[in-house]
């Protein structure tokens, strides 16, 4: 899985930046929502091509900031971008493991529409909790089960029984608030909805390609009569080719500091 994953978004690292408007209005909800604060070590996961790397750099003008992803391709394309910069470091990690390889701690640790992939959620979570400093924040976006509902809809109805998009595995605004109040003791949970249209199915599974997600069934992919016929009852279901992301973005503080 994890090696599929880290294809995928190499795959899509040149034209990323192209069709990742979602990711960045994602990252502008979540700097909007970050806590004030002097973040002087920051680590990144999932930094992509650097986009949230670089609204960190340009909010806190004092902070050195780790920044990691799992996809080769994309820390190449991050560091073309930013690399000239030496408040920033780059390497290519997996940051569901990552917290037993870096030496030291963070007084903040932050990802954009990363952690929906991880495998073991609660695990990273708390592993990631202990390389933060006292008082430090973990504060991350992430796309929940509803994301491209529209999508899952129309496929439960036209192919039943088929495997569901990857979306439809990722977890909900109660799993992951449950999650942080078990491993930070205090959280906060914001669920918020981007909304897109596309002039076709076609294009709206292209963008998401492009941009390393590969949606639906292979068998939706592969064959043109059929993604014309999930053209014509998307339109009819929905109205249109539209796209919902459901952006959870969340925020915990480390336990010691809690009440202070």
């Amino acid at each position: 899985m994890k090696e599929a994953i880290a294809r995928s978004f190499s795959r899509a690292a040149r034209t990323y930046d192209q069709h990742a408007d979602v990711q960045r209005e994602s990252s502008r909800i979540l700097m909007a929502e970050l806590a004030d604060g002097s973040f002087r070590r920051v680590l990144e996961i999932g930094c992509g091509t650097g986009i949230h790397t670089a609204s960190l750099l340009a909010a806190f003008p004092d902070a050195r900031i780790r920044a990691v992803d799992i996809a080769p391709a994309m820390i190449e394309a991050a560091r073309e971008k930013l690399g000239a910069c030496g408040r920033v470091t780059f390497a290519v990690a997996d940051g569901e493991a990552i917290a037993d390889q870096l030496p030291g701690r963070f007084d903040l640790i932050t990802a954009n529409g990363t952690f929906q992939w991880f495998s073991h959620l609660s695990r990273a979570l708390s592993s990631l909790g202990q390389i933060l400093d006292p008082g430090g924040w973990i504060h991350f976006s992430l796309f929940g089960r509803h994301t491209l509902r529209e999508l899952q809809d129309v496929l439960s109805v036209i192919l039943p029984g088929e495997p569901a998009i990857s979306a439809a595995s990722f977890p909900d605004s109660a799993e992951v608030t449950q999650i942080l109040h078990t491993v930070f003791g205090e959280a906060k949970v914001k669920d918020v909805s981007i909304e897109r249209s596309h002039p076709d199915l076609l294009g709206l599974l292209r963008s998401l390609k492009l941009t390393g997600v590969v949606p639906g069934p292979a068998r939706m992919r592969l064959q043109p009569n059929l993604l014309g016929h999930l053209d014509k009852v998307y339109r009819r279901r929905w109205g249109g080719i539209r796209a919902t992301y459901r952006v959870l973005v969340c925020s915990a503080r480390h336990r010691e500091k809690m009440g202070s």
